[in-house]
């Protein structure tokens, strides 16, 4: 025999079937407005950390947005720089031909500087 136990005024009443599967019911209906708050509660709570967790990523992309930009400003330095240094080639290329030109230039002078001398005395 089965006993329903009212806690508060110490009273016994036994139960019947229908007491005990109401008893179930009301517990089952308990328990799962209980699991869907739960549940509901954990959606809530992980859907708001997802936001965070985009707002975050967003930061980060905003970031490297600048970092992109800043490496295009570099690349486009370097890119100038190279210019620079490959037109400095060529003229420093042009620069030692031309002094090799003058040394042969000084040469000649010293070899028929006094032909001319003598040439210009008469």
């Amino acid at each position: 025999m089965l006993y329903n136990i009212d806690m508060e005024n110490n009273n016994k009443k036994e139960l019947t079937l229908d007491d005990l599967a109401n008893l179930i019911t009301e517990t089952r209906t308990s328990l799962e407005k209980k699991i869907d708050s739960a549940v509901e509660d954990i959606a809530t709570k992980t859907q708001s950390e997802f936001l965070k967790i985009n707002e975050r990523f967003d930061k980060v992309d905003r970031k490297f947005d600048g970092v992109d930009k800043r490496f295009d400003e570099v690349n486009s330095k370097i890119d100038t720089l190279e210019f620079e240094v490959k037109s400095r080639r060529v003229h420093i290329f042009t620069h030692k031909e031309l002094e090799h030109r003058v040394e042969k230039l000084e040469d000649n002078w010293k070899k028929y500087k006094p032909m001319i001398q003598k040439t210009a005395k008469c």
